[in-house]
């Protein structure tokens, strides 16, 4: 029983911190190495590798970190007579 809470301690801890990656990538265009390390729950050296191997920048000098900025999602092109229809029907919804 230990080892399945432990398999699911060590789960849990990973895909935090895959979540905070992505929530870093998206909010910051730089950040500091240690700030980053706090944000991960990693040491200052063990956050740039990660970083790095994610294929982000690391600046040894300034020790900032540059995150690679995720694609954005692709846009769904719906027809002009779909959008129109969808407008109405809102808009016939709110009036009554």
């Amino acid at each position: 029983k230990i080892f399945v809470f432990l398999l699911c301690f060590v789960f849990l801890v990973e895909s935090t911190r895959r979540r905070a990656y992505g929530l870093v990538a998206q909010a910051y265009t730089s950040i500091s190495a240690e700030d980053f390390a706090a944000f991960v729950g990693y040491s200052v050296e063990e956050a740039v590798k990660g970083v790095v191997s994610h294929g982000w920048q690391a600046d040894p000098n300034t020790r900032m970190i540059m995150p690679q900025k995720p694609d954005p999602p692709p846009v769904s092109l719906v027809p002009n007579e779909q959008q129109l229809a969808r407008l109405t029907d809102y808009v016939a919804f709110l009036e009554n």
